[in-house]
């Protein structure tokens, strides 16, 4: 076991049962609706791990904040597979420059399709921002190498946004599914 694998034990257990997942998707309904059933399962929980940071926010904060969305962010991100180097906040933006990323040497070294392991490696952190609040836009993401093992990502709030159509409902997809 390598030192990628060793600090993330959980990160393993999602891979083993999101590929078995895939297995049995996408020989019963086709490698594309399997891909997109996952993806649209895997967004999802990226956004409702959002709303849980944003309810947690209200309760310390009464409000979300680009300071507690760095807490939720490192919080999110605590099993050693993410080395932070900076968070800056200027204005109504925040940028986070990741030192060490190794998600996307597990995920990529993973028998799962490309797009699952970029969905995710750092591919949810755009609806993890969504989630914790549909004003936040993660509105650039710029690896600083060419394994993405390094990057900086930029959110901003925007003022102007208009709260999500019909509220988030957590069940969706199993509703959907049936």
């Amino acid at each position: 076991m390598n030192r990628v694998e060793a600090l993330m034990p959980n990160r393993r257990e999602d891979v083993r049962v999101i590929a078995r997942l895939w297995d049995e998707l996408s020989e019963t309904l086709g490698c594309e609706t399997a891909e997109k059933l996952l993806c649209e399962a895997i967004s999802a929980e990226n956004a409702a791990t959002g709303r849980r940071a944003a309810r947690a926010a209200f309760a310390a904060e009464g409000q979300t904040s680009l300071e507690h969305f760095i807490k939720a962010f490192s919080a999110r991100k605590n099993d050693g597979g993410l080395a932070m180097a900076d968070a800056a906040i200027l204005g109504d933006e925040l940028t986070l420059t990741v030192a060490r990323c190794d998600y996307p040497t597990l995920y990529h070294n993973s028998e799962l399709p490309t797009a699952l392991a970029d969905l995710l490696s750092c591919g949810g952190e755009k609806a993890f921002a969504r989630g914790y609040d549909h004003r936040l836009e993660l509105v650039e993401y710029v690896p600083t190498d060419n394994r993405c093992t390094s990057c900086r990502l930029i959110y901003r709030w925007n003022h102007g946004a208009l709260p999500p159509a019909e509220p988030a409902d957590e069940n969706r997809l199993k509703l959907k599914l049936r």
